[in-house]
């Protein structure tokens, strides 16, 4: 009886002391929060220079370590490889404008434009061209109309130049988001607007296949090849940022779309001269493949970035930089046709080959 009366004693004087512990609690504010919403102003713009590495499946056009079974001695055959463009890093561009909502200041929409343009080469030369060689190169590209018999079409000479024309429109909507003091996430969606412009020239001196070299004619032929795409979808994601201090952060963003788009494909192949046996040129038989398509399809799209934030606030703006690697890839972006049955001319198949881009990325942000 002791002990309850000293409890309930001790609990009626301690009610007092923690009821005015509870009322410190309330009003005392919130430890400040590091993420960039607090301090996010009316206006922003920024610009960023890229330097990415953009390559694309589907773009091989000669290829050895083939034996063409048409001799009967038996010999094994080199160990050969396909030949596409060197593809390369090219410098780039991205710029955008926007403006945070009044009513919060977690609230923004924002307008982002890409820019790219990339262009690459590549050629292969072979003296291995007679039928009973070990190592010859063959064309990939070619109509089965330029190529005699059933031997293929090994090469002299082979090149290839590839250039891409790239740009993004982006109309977004995002809020801000604080899970702890360190941590904030941004979700955003909107739309993407594309145009990707490609084009593929490939030049061939095609070698007829003989095993006397007195025998042997040549064909010059050209084939420039368009592939041009046009769509609009939308686009979602997250952006991610876990604060180290006040000034530095480590960002990581993810996103993808579903763009409706066209593709205008157009490929001609033309035999601009070709040689005799004799060395003596003949009349060559011009322009035998001319093709256009046009097909709509709907495709995926994926953009990754990691990267460091660096960010300083002044009295009436703020600077923020980022430093990262980005990693784009559109699939199914190569639509080119290939023709490969002699036994049906007009039989054919799209590449359907991916498209990557990935690199460096220096952004400059200012919030006014």
């Amino acid at each position: 009886m002791k002990i309850k009366c000293f409890s309930l004693l001790a609990l009626t004087a301690a009610l007092p002391m923690l009821a005015q512990a509870a009322q410190e609690t309330k009003e005392k504010p919130a430890p400040a929060s590091l993420t960039s919403a607090e301090t996010n102003k009316g206006f922003f713009a920024h610009g960023a220079f890229i330097y990415w590495h953009v390559a694309e499946e589907g773009l091989e056009y000669a290829v050895g370590g083939i034996n063409d079974l048409i001799v009967t001695t038996t010999f094994d055959v080199h160990r050969g490889k396909l030949y596409s463009p060197d593809f390369k890093f090219a410098p780039g561009f991205k710029a955008g404008i926007g403006y945070t909502l009044p009513q919060s200041k977690e609230w923004d929409i924002s307008l982002n434009y890409t820019w790219l343009t990339s262009s690459t080469h590549n050629s292969v030369s072979s003296t291995q061209l007679l039928n009973t060689s070990p190592s010859r190169i063959y064309a990939v590209i070619v109509h089965p109309v330029f190529v005699s018999g059933t031997a293929g079409a090994p090469i002299r000479f082979g090149e290839a130049r590839w250039k891409i024309h790239y740009q993004t429109l982006d109309l977004e909507l995002a809020r801000e988001m604080q899970l702890r003091k360190r941590f904030s996430f941004k979700p955003h969606g909107g739309l993407r607007a594309g145009w990707i412009d490609q084009n593929l020239h490939v030049n061939y001196q095609i070698a007829s296949s003989v095993a006397d070299p007195a025998l042997i004619t040549f064909q010059y032929v050209d084939i420039p090849m368009k592939n041009d795409f046009v769509g609009v979808g939308l686009r979602a994601g997250i952006d991610s940022i876990w604060h180290f201090n006040k000034y530095w952060g480590l960002f990581a963003n993810l996103a993808t779309s579903l763009v409706w788009g066209r593709f205008t494909i157009h490929e001609t192949m033309t035999e601009t001269r070709f040689i005799q046996a004799n060395g003596v040129n003949a009349v060559p038989r011009g322009k035998l493949v001319d093709v256009r398509s046009s097909n709509s399809e709907i495709l995926p799209e994926i953009d990754i970035a990691l990267g460091l934030q660096s960010k300083k606030d002044f009295n009436s703006y703020s600077i923020e930089a980022n430093l990262g690697w980005e990693y784009t890839l559109w699939f199914n972006q190569n639509q080119l046709l290939l023709f490969n049955d002699r036994f049906s001319l007009g039989k054919h198949k799209r590449y359907r080959g991916n498209l990557t881009m990935q690199g460096l990325t220096l952004d400059v942000k200012f919030h006014f």
